[in-house]
């Protein structure tokens, strides 16, 4: 199950009160394309469980999204070179890294943690 948080301050608080140590918490980007747009969406995850059952859950905020082409994106892949919307989405992946890092007090460990089961990651 995936408690989804819905700002970076609630999600800080109940890291806080959950003892929840940082080692744990992941900072990562999910990429999901449509026809011709791609919309990338940074989340914080940590793993905890149910207040009720006790069973494992991931804790979920999502911190940013930001909409590329993924057409242009994978043109500069194959052709190797940063252009435009490799830059952007660099640039924009280094905002999102300074402000979790200014909102929790710390830069997670880049990765995410995962519903159980899914064998997604």
């Amino acid at each position: 199950m995936i408690d989804l948080i819905y700002s970076i301050e609630d999600f800080k608080r109940i890291i806080e009160e959950k003892n929840i140590p940082k080692e744990s918490i992941r900072l990562g980007y999910i990429s999901k394309v449509k026809d011709v747009f791609g919309v990338i969406t940074a989340v914080l995850t940590a793993p905890s469980t149910h207040p009720i059952t006790g069973e494992p859950i991931v804790l979920m905020c999502e911190v940013s999204e930001i909409i590329y082409d993924p057409h242009r994106y994978e043109f500069e892949l194959r052709q190797n070179t940063v252009g435009e919307e490799r830059k952007r989405i660099k640039d924009w992946v280094r905002d999102v890294e300074k402000f979790v890092e200014e909102k929790l007090g710390f830069l997670p460990i880049r990765g995410r943690w995962i519903e159980k089961g899914t064998g997604m990651m």
